[in-house]
Order: C-alpha cells, then sequence, then structure tokens
C-alpha cells in the first residue's frame, strides 16, 4: 500500500476501485473536495504506466490488488475502517459489489450487476419484465460452425453485434446480410458475443441532425428515482459509436416523459436500489425501446452538466456511496443547451498525420472548450468505439437550431488527416 494524504484529515473514507476507463483520479479528487478520503484499488497489470499510480497516491494509498484473493483484499481494505465503496465502470463493479458485501458496505448486490453489466442477462430480465426489446441471440465464445449458422440462420436481419459484456460501443458492428454477419461472428470467435435485431430508426439516418437515441441521467436512492436530465446525442459514427451529446435534449415533453418513465421503471425492475444511472433509449416507430440500463454515471455527461452549472454528477455518487445528503434542493432549469461534439476517425484510419482548425473553433461563438485527445503519428481503431475520438469541442448555445449551425460550422473548420 502506497501512503498517501485525502482531500482533508478526519474525513470519511472511500473505497475507490479504480479501473483505466474511469474518469481520471484528479477529476474524482476535485469532486470529493472537502468530503472525504481516498483508497484507491488498482489492477497493476491492467495499467502499467507509474504515472498513473503516482497521481493516485497524491490523494490516497493505493492498494494493486492483482494476485490477491478476496479474502486478501478484504483483509488489506478493512484495516482502513472505509465508510463507503464506489465505482465509476462495468468493469469495476463486480468487484466493487463483492467486497461490498464482506464489508458491510452499500452498493449494487452481485445479483443486479450480473443485470446491469452482462447485456444477455439484462435483456432476459427486461423481456420477463414486459419491458418489450429487440430479439437476441447469444453467441458464446468458441462457438463450433453449427452454433454459428444456426444463430445467423433465425437472426432477424439488419441486426447489431457486441460484445455480451462491453461499454462505450466498443467492437460493435452492423450486419445488414447474412455474410457480413457471419464474417463478423467469425472474427470475434473469441468472445462471448450477443446478436440483437435492429431497432428501426424514426428519422432516416442520412437526414438526422440529431440522433434517434438519447439517454437518461437519474438518481436512485432507497428505490426512489429521480430524473436529472434527459441528454440527446448528434447523428452517430458508423457504425455505432458517440459523436456527442447536449442537454437537454430536443425531444418533446411528452416523449420525455414517458421515455424517464421507461427509463425509472427498467432499474425498478433490475433491482437497483441506490445508484447514478445512464439509461441508453432510442425512440422507435413503436415508441421508445431500451437500448441498455448502466448503474453508474454516463460519460461525457459530467463535463456537459458542468458547462450548464448542473447537478456534479461525480461528486453525488461519492455522497450516495457515503450515505450523504444530495443537494437537490440547488436544482433548477438550465439556463441554455450545453453541449460537446467528438470528431471520431473513419473505419480504416490507422493513424493520425495532422489536425487542423482547432485554434479557429476555440474563437466561435458559443463555444468554451477544445480537447485535443490524440495528435499526428498517434494511432486510432475504430473499434475502441466512443472513447476513441480525436478531439472534443464543448460549450453552450441558447437553441437547438443554434447548436444545429455551430455543429456544422465546426465540422466544416476542422479537418483531421489519416494514414
Amino acid at each position: 500500500m502506497d501512503e498517501g494524504l485525502g482531500p482533508r484529515g478526519g474525513a470519511p473514507l472511500l473505497v475507490v476501485v479504480h479501473t483505466p476507463d474511469a474518469f481520471s483520479p484528479l477529476q474524482i479528487a476535485e469532486a470529493a473536495d472537502g468530503i472525504c478520503r481516498f483508497l484507491w484499488l488498482i489492477d497493476g497489470t491492467a495499467r502499467s504506466d507509474p504515472g498513473y499510480r503516482r497521481l493516485m497516491s497524491k490523494f490516497g494509498p493505493v492498494i494493486d490488488h492483482a494476485g490477491l484473493t478476496l479474502d486478501q483484499l478484504v483483509e488489506e481494505v478493512a484495516k482502513a475502517d472505509p465508510a463507503g465503496i464506489v465505482t465509476f465502470t462495468d468493469d469495476g463493479q463486480m468487484l466493487t459489489s463483492r467486497l461490498a458485501h464482506r464489508l458491510g458496505l452499500d452498493f449494487h448486490p452481485v445479483e443486479v450487476v450480473e443485470r446491469l453489466i452482462d447485456k444477455v442477462a439484462q435483456r432476459t430480465a427486461l423481456a420477463a419484465t414486459g419491458f418489450p426489446g429487440p430479439e437476441f441471440w447469444t453467441v458464446p465464445a468458441g462457438a463450433s460452425d453449427q452454433e454459428l449458422e444456426d444463430v445467423v440462420g433465425a437472426a432477424t436481419l439488419p441486426v447489431v453485434v457486441k460484445p455480451r459484456q462491453g461499454a462505450a460501443s466498443r467492437d460493435t458492428y452492423r450486419a445488414d446480410d447474412a455474410a457480413t454477419l457471419r464474417s463478423v461472428l467469425a472474427a470475434n470467435a473469441d468472445e462471448e458475443m450477443i446478436v440483437e435485431s435492429y431497432l428501426a430508426d424514426v428519422t432516416p439516418l442520412d437526414s438526422q441532425e440529431f440522433s434517434d437515441f438519447v439517454s437518461v441521467e437519474s438518481v436512485v436512492r432507497d428505490g426512489e428515482v429521480r430524473h436529472l436530465a434527459v441528454t440527446g446525442r448528434f447523428p452517430l459514427a458508423e457504425p455505432f459509436r458517440g459523436s456527442g451529446m447536449f442537454i437537454p435534449s430536443h425531444l418533446s415533453t411528452g416523449l420525455i416523459t414517458e421515455i424517464e418513465q421507461l427509463a425509472g421503471d427498467a432499474a425498478i425492475a433490475l433491482g437497483v436500489r441506490t445508484s447514478i444511472m445512464h439509461t441508453e433509449i432510442k425512440v422507435t416507430p413503436d415508441g421508445p425501446r431500451i437500448i441498455e440500463v448502466n448503474g453508474r454515471v454516463g460519460g461525457g455527461v459530467p463535463d456537459i452538466l458542468r458547462l450548464l452549472g448542473g447537478p456534479a454528477l461525480i461528486r453525488w455518487r461519492l455522497l450516495l456511496a457515503l450515505g450523504l445528503e444530495l443537494p437537490v434542493a440547488e436544482l433548477r432549469p438550465f439556463d441554455g443547451i450545453g453541449f460537446y461534439l467528438w470528431h471520431q476517425p473513419p473505419i480504416g484510419a490507422h493513424r493520425i498525420v495532422a489536425v487542423n482548425g482547432l485554434d479557429e473553433v476555440a474563437g466561435l461563438p458559443g463555444v468554451l472548450e477544445v480537447r485535443p485527445k490524440r495528435g499526428p503519428g498517434d494511432r486510432v481503431d475504430w473499434r475502441e468505439g466512443g472513447v476513441g475520438h480525436v478531439f472534443g469541442v464543448g460549450g453552450v448555445v441558447g437553441t437547438h437550431e443554434e447548436l444545429v449551425d455551430l455543429r456544422h460550422r465546426i465540422l466544416d473548420m476542422t479537418s483531421v488527416w489519416y494514414a
């Protein structure tokens, strides 16, 4: 265990199970100002760069649990007398749940985590409780040729193919015909996959200014749900990669009410009692349909809410984990429309040659932040999904019409060259 100091001596200790895709330690530590100290749990084999661990140790002790049994880890963590435990990613939830159970701390039970991170378990649970959704088929790792052919023969095309466990649309494909589906399944034969019938679009893809796909950001406490925002999406980059989000959504009040009800009902049906939730929903010709329910803060959402002066979701999640009160009295209508637009590399690109136009974009009215993530010489791979973007542009505008115009100006002013 590395020694370190939390934000303030004497504050309650919070265990954070941290994985590489989580919010940065600095972002989490800033959100915790004045409310807790940290004990970080990491798997040193998942991210080996020393700077990552050094940064984390500035905000509290670090335990590398790689190679430790659950009993050994429970013994180490118990010595610190933690007041709560939390994680911010899907791949940290099962360990967090098991530790919480052993330490008498509040977190999703194991059976709830299974329904939140396993797409087959979630689809099965939602279907069993009456939620309409796509048909789906499970493909085991190492499936035989006959098993693959059975899925190809049964699937109602077009379909979406994705890992049974995963986030941010990593390794997510669309197959419009049997040959493509057969090829995708063969290329991912070593991983458990789920094949889902494609949820139809209301707005044709080639004429979308905003996607038919939204998410609901909610807080659940002791089984009571409160919705904080419905987040709209810009048109997805092929095949299903996020190219940006905005709050509040462009949808009508009546449709938003229906979507919020669906998200809240799904969280309770899956057994969620206390958490910040990020529920992805698609508006189809048959009504809203759940894409997936996530028992965590949605990636990118805290940045937009920060620009709007809205609820600080990372801080709220820390407060929930410690059993402290949330500042719900401070909630107010959003003043403007906050957004983040991401540039995704095209399918087939491998390396960035040049990125142009970011300085000019920074001066546009409504733009508040420009964040380069990758630059010349860096490798890219569309299969990384939403997290594989090259740069992000964030800001606030007054209307959705202004947002459409600003998005087009940003796209026209920026260019990325690839090899």
